[in-house]
């Protein structure tokens, strides 16, 4: 194979990685908008919380991975139920305010700003529960979690039933 086919090909898949993360995000607000009639801009700053946390059950409390991942869904939960109802729902009443866009955006600078005096202003890199090994397909190098992006992304965009049951679930 040429160099610009290897070249194109490992373009090709690292686009479709990145461009099924892009549509997570997306799907997230979108369904945050449907279910509340408001976005939170603080959205990846919830993200970034309950990673950080479930990092921390994981590495510094040693609890397995499935336990640290179930404590960070758990905390995420429990934030965006507190943010909707401690900042978003009491300004919604105002028919023609917009004061919930500057309630989700200040409850971002503030857990960004937690954050770093919680786990300071480096990166810290996740362990991914698939190990560090480069899966080979063809000539493009991909992650192990990558595919565990990929794969049900694909499917959600599909007919599928649980696709089905998430669309509807978000238009209630």
């Amino acid at each position: 194979m040429s160099l610009f086919f290897a070249k194109l090909w490992q373009a090709l898949v690292s686009g479709l990685s990145i461009g099924s993360i892009y549509a997570l995000i997306a799907e997230g607000y979108y369904i945050t908008f449907v279910t509340t009639g408001a976005l939170n801009f603080g959205q990846g700053e919830f993200l970034m919380i309950g990673a950080l946390f479930g990092l921390t059950c994981y590495v510094t409390f040693g609890l397995p991975y499935a336990v640290a991942v179930i404590a960070a869904v758990l905390l995420t939960g429990v934030m965006g139920a507190a943010l909707e109802r401690g900042a978003i729902r009491p300004v919604m009443r105002h028919a023609l305010s917009l004061s919930w866009v500057l309630s989700t955006v200040a409850v971002s600078i503030i857990l960004k700003n937690a954050a770093v005096n919680l786990w300071g202003p480096e990166q810290i890199k996740f362990p991914s529960p698939f190990g560090e090994a480069v899966l080979q397909i063809g000539s493009a190098g991909i992650f192990p979690q990558e595919l565990f992006i990929i794969v049900p992304r694909s499917a959600r965009f599909s007919r599928c039933r649980c696709s089905c049951a998430a669309r509807c679930s978000a238009r209630r």
